[in-house]
């Protein structure tokens, strides 16, 4: 019996004697405890990591960019997709104004040239986004419009994308055009005479309800005028392209017609590059034109320009109701102006322009401009 009370006792000190060994004096005669193994673990893992490089995420338009800078590299007549065209192709950089995403911008023009039976000049801009040998449609189409005679001008234009997250407005490092500003500074003048005339409450429980309100309109203003001067800049730009392809144009032969074709956003920004008063065109093909993304007086330009432009072909595929419903005011606007060669043609329901569909759309084309009867 005393045997087992001897052993507890040196097996309870030394219990103690390991628990103290666990505590040290410190700077201040007190005692404190030794980092644990998982203390240290923690410790080591809290140290300087090597930096890690990482590439930086490009904007849609960057992105665009470069594989616009790839293709006007390999347009050498080596490519896999040169040896498919029958017509050779020449290229033109351009340089334009720089812009946020692209401070070195420049505009690649491809001329596909059969040199034989001349009709006149075709200037394509594809899908915005789209480089213009992206589509499926593009080699059949090449092949079968050079063959009709048509020399085919083409370049691209980047989608519109608003940068993610947004930044807050700045005037010192956002620009923004001239018209855009003076209407935003008409709206600014107004909104400003509107709370100046009504009466100013210094009822001080009273007053506070309406600060939220107040914070959360200037808040929507700012950011409706961050995307303003983004979709002006991006305006400007596609606008920028368009009108030199008009120029390239401009420069070669013109034993023929000039003719423009272009897709959804390109459209409109071909429309309004249309519009201006020493654009020389004989016709403008629009398929799919997609307006809603552009500011309310480009909208505005654009369907008076229509309405008096001669000729249009407005092309629809698998259109929603209401693109339909505004093709046809469009048409109703032409008539009513007097202009009776605003023609709509629908695709069957179901049908799209794919990679079979190249060669037809060629044929469209032509069928449509030759023989045409213009109005003097």
């Amino acid at each position: 019996m005393l045997n087992q009370i001897f052993k507890s006792i040196i097996v309870l000190a030394s219990i103690t004697a390991l628990s103290i060994s666990t505590l040290v004096p410190s700077a201040h005669g007190e005692t404190e405890e030794k980092p644990k193994s998982t203390q240290d673990k923690n410790t080591q893992s809290t140290k300087p990591q090597p930096a890690v490089e990482r590439t930086k995420q490009l904007t849609e338009a960057q992105a665009w960019y470069q594989r616009m800078q790839t293709l006007g590299a390999s347009l050498d007549g080596q490519s896999s997709q040169s040896q498919l065209i029958n017509a050779p192709v020449t290229t033109q950089w351009i340089d334009l104004s720089p812009t946020k995403d692209l401070p070195e911008n420049k505009l690649l023009i491809m001329n596909y040239d059969n040199m034989s039976k001349p009709k006149g000049n075709l200037l394509v801009i594809p899908p915005a986004g789209q480089l213009p040998t992206e589509p499926d449609w593009f080699i059949d189409f090449i092949n079968q419009i050079t063959t009709y005679g048509w020399r085919v001008y083409t370049t691209g234009i980047p989608k519109f994308q608003l940068p993610n997250p947004l930044p807050p407005f700045d005037r010192s490092n956002l620009k923004v055009s001239t018209a855009t500003k003076n209407k935003q500074a008409g709206k600014d003048e107004k909104d400003s005479q509107k709370n100046n005339d009504q009466p100013q409450n210094t009822n001080d429980s009273q007053a506070q309800p309406t600060t939220a309100p107040t914070n959360t309109t200037n808040s929507q203003t700012s950011k409706e005028k961050v995307q303003a001067v983004y979709l002006d800049e991006w305006t400007q730009d596609a606008k920028a392209r368009a009108l030199e392809l008009l120029k390239y144009s401009a420069t070669q032969p013109q034993d023929g017609k000039t003719i423009i074709l272009a897709f959804g956003q390109s459209a409109a920004i071909a429309s309004l590059a249309a519009s201006a008063s020493n654009a020389n065109i004989d016709g403008i093909v629009l398929f799919n034109l997609k307006l809603d993304e552009l500011k309310d007086e480009d909208q505005e330009i654009i369907n008076q320009q229509l309405a008096q432009q001669k000729p249009v072909l407005e092309m629809l595929s698998q259109p929603k109701p209401q693109t339909e419903q505004a093709a046809k005011r469009r048409r109703l606007a032409a008539d009513t102006s007097g202009n009776r060669q605003y023609l709509i043609f629908e695709l069957p329901p179901g049908v799209g322009l794919g990679a079979s569909n190249g060669g037809w759309l060629a044929k469209k084309i032509h069928g449509w401009a030759f023989p045409i009867t213009y109005d003097e």
